[in-house]
């Protein structure tokens, strides 16, 4: 079973208020003598998302239904875009900056060399000297722009949705290859029992929250 498949949660779900963390898998073991050994077992951090009060009427709540019918609850990836960070600059509202002004020069993928056809999408957190460059993995396709050297490339290119690698037809002779983008991340509902969850909150109260999980791909 191929898991992704590309359709969003319906837009009448999505809401401002949605919350979202980035998690790593870190182990710490404390000593005897206080000190503390660190296991940082993955590289690139996975987030959990909670969108309150996300089902607010029956509209919505039939339209959710319908969503986890097709994805089969938790079995089936989908895209969802982070209301924090889904571009390649960054975001100062999350209540107007949906369509955020991109260059194509926001982020560095590497250096032509003539021979490199294959850039890989990344984007770049810095503070002070420490950098965290975080791989894009699933762009929007029809918002990535890139440039090599400056200057723009408005073809000889495709990037893959799947991967977020930008291809060129001919591989670029020099100078730094950029790109601006927006992107997704790649979720799926938290549980079986999710939609129970759902339905009792929204029986009881009238709304209800829905929690998402980021996963990685696997097929």
């Amino acid at each position: 079973m191929t898991r992704f498949v590309d359709e969003y949660l319906p837009d009448c779900v999505l809401s401002y208020d949605t919350v979202g963390s980035p998690r790593f898998n870190t182990k710490i073991q404390i000593m005897d003598s206080g000190a503390e050994q660190v296991d940082r077992r993955w590289q690139h951090p996975l987030h959990d998302y909670s969108i309150p009060e996300g089902v607010r009427d029956m509209v919505t709540f039939n339209a959710l239904r319908d969503f986890w019918l097709v994805m089969g609850g938790p079995a089936h990836l989908w895209p969802f875009k982070d209301p924090f960070d889904y571009a390649s600059v960054p975001i100062t509202s999350m209540e107007t900056d949906w369509a955020p002004t991109l260059s194509d020069t926001d982020q560095v993928l590497g250096n032509a060399n003539g021979t490199t056809t294959e850039f890989q999408l990344v984007k770049l957190h810095q503070r002070g000297s420490q950098q965290y460059s975080r791989t894009i993995l699933l762009p929007v396709v029809s918002t990535v722009v890139v440039a090599v050297d400056g200057v723009s490339q408005p073809s000889g290119w495709s990037v893959s949705r799947q991967g977020g690698v930008v291809t060129f037809d001919t591989p670029p002779a020099s100078g730094a290859v950029t790109a601006g983008f927006r992107f997704d991340v790649l979720c799926r509902f938290e549980d079986d029992s999710a939609f129970d969850a759902v339905a009792r909150s929204f029986n009881a109260s009238g709304y209800s929250d829905i929690q998402l999980k980021e996963r990685r791909f696997l097929d």
